[in-house]
């Protein structure tokens, strides 16, 4: 029996689109990262009895810094698709 249809390749998103979800990816990993640490730092801290001058507790808060200021870049980078496709919209 032969099928009755043909399947259609799908169009590819717009760049612009692709580029959001790139960018959105890698924003959803580096927030679940610094979540991820933040909670080790707890743990460290709160269980272990880590000390906050503790070069281990200093290098996480540090990485978290580092992470939290690139989420704030991905981001300045979205607003900035998402603003000039809507001035090209209109």
């Amino acid at each position: 029996m032969e099928k009755q249809y043909k399947l259609q390749p799908s169009k590819p998103d717009s760049t612009s689109i692709e580029r959001l979800k790139q960018l959105r990816e890698s924003r959803d990993l580096l927030v679940k990262h610094a979540a991820s640490i933040k909670q080790a730092l707890k743990n460290d801290i709160e269980v272990l009895g880590l000390n906050n001058n503790d070069m281990v507790a200093m290098t996480k808060k540090e990485t978290i810094q580092t992470m939290n200021n690139q989420i704030v870049l991905l981001n300045k980078e979205i607003d900035g698709i998402i603003k000039s496709d809507k001035k090209a919209q209109n």
